[in-house]
């Protein structure tokens, strides 16, 4: 599996956790197949999914999706979805210095801080 494919199985875990959804759920909100959802998250798939698919998929679920970072009119991300990148940060990153800094920014977005150590 690709670096960007995990990337997405990732994302897609935590939705999915998140809702407490499973991937029939959610194929049906975002109205694609649910095997589209399945053989993404599968560690043999040989493609990535693709921008129209991951567009379907986050709007359904109410997150930013990458087209909306790409996009001019982007949103700043919720307070649901900071929380969201930083588990899977912490997840994904057991390293000491990575997780101070994923709980400082935590600290910072949830309590309103105006300034934090690093």
């Amino acid at each position: 599996m690709t670096e960007e494919q995990e990337a997405v199985v990732g994302w897609m875990h935590r939705i999915l956790r998140d809702r407490a959804w499973t991937a029939d759920q959610w194929a049906k909100m975002a109205h694609v197949s649910p095997t589209t959802v399945t053989r993404a998250m599968h560690d043999d798939y040989a493609s990535t999914t693709s921008l129209p698919i991951l567009q379907r998929l986050a709007r359904a679920a109410g997150v930013v999706s990458p087209v909306d970072f790409l996009a001019t009119t982007a949103k700043l991300p919720s307070q649901h979805d900071l929380e969201m990148f930083l588990d899977g940060y912490l997840a994904a990153n057991a390293q000491p210095d990575a997780r101070k800094m994923a709980e400082a920014l935590r600290t910072r977005f949830a309590f309103g801080a105006s300034s934090t150590t690093f």
